[in-house]
This record gives structure tokens, sequence and C-alpha cells, in this order.
């Protein structure tokens, strides 16, 4: 025992490895976090495409009604009764449709007001929504502020919203 005194001071202390660190992560890591976050970018990209499609496909109807509005010699109402049959369709996708579905005459125009921050509908520009899709004569200047209400209403109103609508 004794001889072995001198050979126990002898020895060095015990080193323990470097802690394991977490960066630089290996290649198959660095590929993995690629794979997700392009998953992650195309899932969001593809959410707000879609929640905007109907808000596009609508514009592009509006767009051929007016275009058509414009051509026309006689001022009939086809156009802007094919304009109310829109805002219907549109306001069936946008918000719940056993909150709209059953909604005409002064309770549509209430929930045109409720859904319209900007008061597109207000005063007169209301009475018409309401009034010139049921005329045999339209003039071009009400055509044209309905047109204009139209489009601002829908451009306020792009996805759906699921919440109670006050009327």
């Amino acid at each position: 025992m004794a001889d072995s005194a001198p050979v126990v001071v002898n020895l060095r202390d015990i080193h323990l490895p470097d802690p394991v660190s977490f960066f630089p992560l290996p290649v198959a890591w660095w590929v993995l976090l690629v794979v997700v976050l392009c998953v992650v970018v195309c899932v969001l990209y593809f959410l707000m495409y879609a929640r905007k499609k109907m808000l596009r496909y609508a514009l592009v109807e509006l767009d051929e009604l007016q275009f058509y509005q414009s051509q026309q010699t006689q001022q009939d109402s086809d156009t802007v009764m094919a304009l109310g049959v829109l805002m219907k369709r549109y306001a069936q996708c946008q918000f719940p449709r056993n909150q709209v579905a059953h909604l005409w005459g002064q309770s549509w125009l209430a929930f045109l007001r409720s859904t319209s921050s900007s008061g597109q509908f207000d005063g007169d520009r209301g009475a018409a929504a309401i009034r010139l899709p049921y005329q045999k004569a339209v003039s071009s200047e009400e055509a044209k502020v309905l047109f204009e209400s139209v489009r601002s209403w829908m451009q306020e109103n792009p996805h759906r919203r699921y919440r109670q609508i006050r009327i």
C-alpha cells in the first residue's frame, strides 16, 4: 500500500468530454428544418389565397356586369338585378347562410348597413340598393354609384366571418 501512494499522486484528473451543443446542427437537421419551413409557408399561402377566392370571383363578375352596363344603349335594369343577385350570393358565401338567406327589403338593407363600416349603404345609396333592381329603367349615374358601393362592400368583407350579425 505504501508503494501505491506515489503512483496515485502522479495520476491526472479525469477529463470530461465537451458538453453537447445544439449548433452547428448536422446536415439532416438543416434539411428537415428547411422542409418544415417550406411546408408552413405553403400552407399559410394557400390559406390566404383560398380565403379570398370568393372575393376574386365576385369582383370578376362585378367587372363583367359593370362592363355590360356601360355597353348598353338603353338603360334597363337587367344588370342591376344581376348585381342584386350577385350581392346575395356573395353574402350567403361570406356570412352564415341561415342569417342571410331570408333577408329582403328593409332587413336586407339593415344587413348591408351592419356589415359595411364605411357607410356605403347609408341614405340614398341604401334606398337605391333595394329599389333599383326592380325598376324598368335605371339611370347610368345611379347604377355607377351602386356598382361602386357594392365593390367597396365586397372588399370590406373579403372572407368568411362566422359571427353574429346584428340587424
